[in-house]
């Protein structure tokens, strides 16, 4: 994996960027969507960095799952900032609220796989990388091809089952699509920090917590 993963760089410089973007529309007054936005960005951050190492070592399997919750942070921040009242709805998470317990405004419950519809509605590749995804964290089938494809064998009476500590035994193609979903991924998040960067002053759920921090001495 290591030959088709560049590296940390470019997905943490973007990150980062866009982190400071939205550092600078706060002028010094974090509001609770803007923390929740670091606090997905870093998250992010420090994936990028694991996921680099694991495909150094080429451990697809490992990638996975770093891909998976590097999606998760994607819809999450994805559909809070799509919230009327996305300072509200941070707060509540932040107060530990459950997402998929909380109902959005319009009227749904905030599941996963409906953070998934929403989010696939204009990027269609979106659903069908959450499942595969999901098979990859929850221990599934894909594992026992993957023990398969490394080796079983049975000889004179007795099963080995081989251990080859990496991913040659995955096709290519598998782990450059992997990668590629990756940088589609973590590049949706910084994309998603700057477009909040760009709206925030003007939100009205934005200007009325900035009134009530004002009114209470907090700015």
């Amino acid at each position: 994996m290591k030959n088709a993963f560049h590296g940390p760089e470019e997905l943490n410089t973007a990150l980062l960027e866009s982190s400071q973007r939205l550092m600078e529309s706060c002028d010094g007054c974090l509001l609770p969507f803007d923390t929740y936005c670091m606090s997905a960005a870093l998250r992010s951050m420090d994936t990028v960095r694991a996921y680099a190492a694991l495909a150094e070592i080429d451990n697809f399997n490992g990638c996975c799952i770093l891909t998976r919750s590097q999606l998760d942070s994607l819809v999450r921040l994805n559909r809070v900032l799509l919230q009327p009242t996305p300072h509200t709805l941070a707060q509540q998470l932040t107060d530990g609220e459950k997402l998929r317990r909380i109902k959005g405004s319009e009227g749904k419950k905030l599941t996963d796989g409906y953070l998934v519809e929403l989010l696939a509605r204009n990027n269609p590749w979106i659903s069908p990388a959450y499942e595969l995804l999901n098979e990859s964290v929850h221990l599934s089938p894909l594992h026992y091809k993957s023990m398969m494809a490394q080796g079983l064998h049975q000889q004179d009476g007795v099963v080995r089952i081989q251990y080859m500590g990496d991913s040659s035994h995955v096709k290519t193609k598998d782990k450059v699509g992997l990668n590629t979903m990756f940088l589609k991924t973590t590049k949706g998040t910084a994309s998603l920090l700057r477009y909040w960067a760009s709206r925030r002053t003007n939100n009205a759920d934005t200007q009325a917590w900035r009134a009530k921090a004002e009114a209470a001495g907090a700015i």
